[in-house]
């Protein structure tokens, strides 16, 4: 009786060893299939284009996993386009700058954060360049004013966030920093959330590019375009109301990656660019040179 219990017992060691097996054998056959399908590759560039500001916005990313998630980031970009149109336009009557434009630029206002901002680094441009780059020929560009009052007469409240001139410049225009200042916003977005490398082109005429290196460089070309009527100029001299036919592409490297310095060199790259179209008297920046 014994010798029959013990082999019952043999039997069963010997079915739960040949099942173990069994099972070891399944979980290493599956771990390689599993293996065999995870290796995904990575995309190398991903690219789409919109309209927004005015022209064709082209958009490329490198090292995103998949088409979904490329989408989600391009869409936060045509967000950060339209809202900067919406506040800068001078061609849209429902814009900020329109409304605030309606109200009287010569009585104390109080605009959105992104025009105060704006109208800040405009300033900051104005200085920087001598009062070459002056947002106040807008007055000249859509024939509100003979000559442009010049940014010298804003004053602005850092405190409470508002903003008069002193004489009302009438119309004002930001086509030559806001797309910069759109940029620095987009890359600054971008690098958040972790992409490597990308390459924004606003239209030809601004360009942030992050390499794979890791450098960032904004690319700001200012040009005159059909100069052969009045109709078609839009690049003004604020001095004298007169325009340059000639063309201005400069490159600034930037180092700091944080947001508010890469909205600052984006928005003072493209002013610096129309500053140079301008006068050559104007020196760039030790972070800037002209190609």
């Amino acid at each position: 009786m014994i010798g029959d219990m013990m082999q019952v017992l043999s039997a069963k060691k010997s079915g739960i060893f040949a099942g173990a097996g069994l099972f070891v054998l399944l979980l290493a056959a599956g771990g390689c299939s599993s293996l065999r399908l995870a290796p995904q590759t990575l995309p190398e560039r991903q690219e789409a284009s919109f309209l927004a500001m005015g022209t064709k916005w082209t958009i490329a990313m490198s090292g995103v996993p998949s088409r979904r998630e490329f989408t989600v980031l391009k869409d936060k970009i045509l967000s950060f386009a339209l809202y900067y149109d919406m506040t800068f336009s001078g061609w849209t009557e429902e814009s900020e700058l329109r409304r605030l434009e309606r109200a009287g630029l010569d009585k104390t206002q109080s605009p959105s954060e992104l025009f105060f901002e704006g109208l800040r680094l405009s300033q900051e441009a104005f200085g920087e360049t001598g009062g070459v780059f002056d947002i106040t020929v807008g007055a000249i560009q859509w024939r509100a004013l003979p000559a442009a009052v010049g940014l010298s007469s804003l004053d602005i409240d850092l405190e409470r966030k508002t903003f008069r001139f002193r004489k009302d410049p009438k119309r004002l225009t930001f086509d030559g920093i806001a797309k910069g200042m759109a940029l620095g916003e987009m890359a600054a977005y971008l690098i958040e959330q972790g992409v490597k490398g990308f390459v924004i082109d606003a239209g030809g005429g601004n360009l942030v590019e992050r390499t794979s290196s890791g450098e960032l460089r904004f690319v700001s070309r200012s040009r005159v375009f059909k100069a052969g009527s009045d109709g078609d100029r839009h690049v003004w001299n604020p001095a004298d109301a007169r325009y340059v036919q000639e063309k201005s592409e400069i490159v600034c490297t930037v180092e700091d990656t944080t947001r508010s310095r890469l909205i600052y060199w984006g928005a003072l790259s493209d002013a610096f660019s129309t500053a140079r179209l301008l006068s050559r008297d104007f020196q760039l920046p030790p972070i800037c040179e002209e190609i």
